[in-house]
């Protein structure tokens, strides 16, 4: 469905851009390697024979722990998603414990997006929504997601149908 002809009552679900989770990942591989390699410089400068077996533990160790920490960033990445409403802006996260929040999009005050250099060359960025609620201010983040220009747009409009909602029932 084009950007233009955007039924108002369509939900939207957004996740963080792939390709910061692969970095994620590797930048994970990057340090465990590292650290397995200084483990065994340390181990083997301080052991009078080499460790043969002990070097063979030690890189499984690095491998399961790498897996665990890999395996969270994915689940971390899959269970935390946006969804646009036409009247909200809904955040789900949580791996084992999983948290709703609801911000209305009447309260919103203002909208910016930030795209650093790595965004602007692999499409991802990150869209400030500042809402007011009971003279209480929010900054909300749809932190790392895919065409956050497109989704910029999105929210405007429903900002732009809902003030005119508004609009029309105060007269």
């Amino acid at each position: 469905m084009s950007e233009d002809k955007l039924s108002p009552t369509l939900e939207l679900t957004v996740r963080s851009a792939l390709p910061v989770v692969i970095f994620k990942i590797v930048v994970l591989e990057i340090v465990f390697v590292l650290l397995y390699a200084v483990l065994l410089f340390i181990l083997n400068d301080y052991s009078p024979t080499p460790l043969k077996s002990g070097g063979i533990l030690i890189f499984l160790f690095i491998q399961s722990v790498k897996f665990f920490f890999g395996l969270f960033i994915l689940l971390k990445w899959f269970f935390h998603s946006y969804d646009i409403t036409s009247e909200k802006i809904i955040i789900h996260q949580g791996i084992v414990f999983q948290q709703t929040r609801y911000f209305s999009l009447r309260k919103v005050e203002t909208l910016r997006m930030n795209q650093g250099f790595w965004g602007r060359i692999f499409g991802f960025g990150t869209i400030h929504v500042e809402l007011y609620i009971m003279a209480q201010k929010y900054d909300v983040c749809l932190t790392n997601i895919s065409q956050p220009d497109r989704y910029l747009s999105i929210i405007e409009k429903r900002l732009k149908a809902l003030k005119g909602s508004d609009n029309d029932s105060e007269e």
